[in-house]
């Protein structure tokens, strides 16, 4: 009976926060813009190889010569609670 109701019970997830920055040449649009993606690309990297296939943007941040990302990261899908198959621990 335990063991039932051990295998019924939902796993825990597990998150993780990701900061990645990216070089900034200036403070126009397209460079903010151009660094943010580069950014959260490799946040997004970081977290994929981690484990980590669900990420969302936490902060974002324009510094003087760099910009800032952090993502939450989760191996729980935020819409449905569960992992997928490929990624069950």
């Amino acid at each position: 009976m335990l063991l039932a109701l051990w295998a019924a019970a939902p796993a825990a997830a597990f998150t993780t926060r990701i900061e990645a920055t990216a070089p900034l040449r200036d403070h126009s649009q397209t460079a903010i813009e151009a660094a943010l993606m580069e950014a959260m690309a490799a946040a997004a990297r970081s977290a994929l190889a981690m484990g980590f296939p669900w990420v969302s943007i936490e902060r974002t941040r324009v510094l003087e010569d760099r910009v800032s990302v952090e993502l939450l990261a989760t191996d729980t899908d935020p819409e449905g609670g569960e992992r997928p198959e490929s990624e069950a621990r």
